[in-house]
């Protein structure tokens, strides 16, 4: 099984792309403002290593796309300062639901469901996936490991 079988891959962005929470919640457990945050999650050092390896081997052959809970606006920017939007033929972030924003991608691309892919790190993802067909694949959460209807986990399957 390799990523480059697949139509397009879809990947989420907090906690696949960019190891943000431990930045999103200060040391203190207090909520940082805006633009602290934002500052913080720009750094490229908070990139999951495999995660970036993955996307720069895919980009250029297979669409890549992005598709998020965070707040749109943001995540444009985010991959803007970060240096990730020149690999992605999309980037969709909420407050639209994942789930609606895979069916309009899929829709919109034409993308057969089953021959398109979802890594992504929480259930959430994993339901989204679901409902539009995709293949799903689990990313830096163990309780994803072994759902039913999961393709597997996604550092088993680099390029």
């Amino acid at each position: 099984m390799n990523f480059l079988n697949f139509q397009a891959v879809v990947f989420d962005f907090d906690g696949v792309i960019l190891n943000s929470n431990a930045i999103r919640i200060s040391r203190f457990g207090q909520v940082l403002s805006s633009e602290a945050m934002q500052q913080k999650l720009c750094n490229p050092d908070f990139l999951y290593p495999d995660t970036l390896k993955l996307i720069q081997s895919l980009s250029g052959k297979i669409p890549l796309h992005i598709a998020s809970g965070a707040e749109h606006n943001e995540l444009l920017c985010l991959c803007e300062k970060l240096e990730l939007s020149s690999h992605f033929v999309s980037i969709h972030g909420g407050p639209t639901p994942k789930y609606l924003l895979l069916g309009q991608l899929l829709l919109d691309c034409g993308y057969e469901p089953v021959k398109t892919c979802l890594i992504g790190d929480s259930h959430s993802d994993y339901e989204a996936a679901l409902e539009n067909g995709m293949q799903f694949f689990g990313y830096a959460n163990p309780k994803l490991k072994g759902l039913d209807g999961s393709s597997g986990w996604f550092s088993e399957f680099l390029v």
